[in-house]
């Protein structure tokens, strides 16, 4: 086999790996239903920085608050999958936590988690159980953090695509209702 033909199998994988992981995310974006997820209050200063870390009112469920079905793992860095509902001001909420992918009732979405691990030094972690999605880490444009607003008075949310496998993906800030315009300075 020639160095060519060698560099070019080479070239060829590399590119099929990156349009692999951009068509994964694309395919999430083009086949998903969009929810709006409310975020809990956030450090100003935090959203100084290009890649904001945000909370959302999912991040933190107890097992008394939704169904929190038997099979569904509470620790260990495990995936679960919650199960939201639209309410009536068009945020949506978790109404179940599962082991798999299924829906308990018709019009809910189901998204992808992973129950954060706790060290507790007596016995299991004890409720509101921390679940990460995979979407707290949102850009946002150089110098537009100031525009989002913290505190009270303000309903600061994030539109989400998720896929019918659980996958997610962050589109955009909402502010009190609004898309947010957040561009670079």
């Amino acid at each position: 086999m020639t160095p060519a033909r060698k560099l070019g199998i080479v070239v060829a994988i590399q590119l099929l790996i990156l349009f692999g992981v951009l068509g994964f995310k694309q395919y999430t974006v083009l086949t998903s239903d969009t929810v709006l997820l409310k975020v809990q209050d956030t450090d100003p200063r935090e959203l100084l920085n290009r890649n904001a870390a945000v909370r959302y009112d999912i991040s933190s469920i107890s097992p008394g608050d939704v169904a929190w079905d038997e099979d569904a793992p509470r620790c260990c860095d495990a995936p679960v999958y919650v199960e939201l509902q639209r309410q009536d001001d068009g945020y949506w909420t978790a109404i179940a936590v599962h082991g798999d992918r299924h829906h308990t009732r018709d019009g809910t979405v189901v998204i992808r988690g992973t129950v954060q691990d706790r060290y507790t030094p007596f016995g299991p972690p004890s409720p509101p159980f921390e679940i990460r999605y995979g979407i707290e880490q949102i850009f946002i444009p150089e110098g537009s953090g100031a525009d989002i607003p913290s505190g009270t008075g303000h309903t600061v949310a994030v539109e989400v695509n998720v896929d019918r496998f659980g996958n997610a993906v962050p589109r955009h800030f909402v502010i009190d209702g609004k898309n947010a315009d957040l561009r670079r300075r």
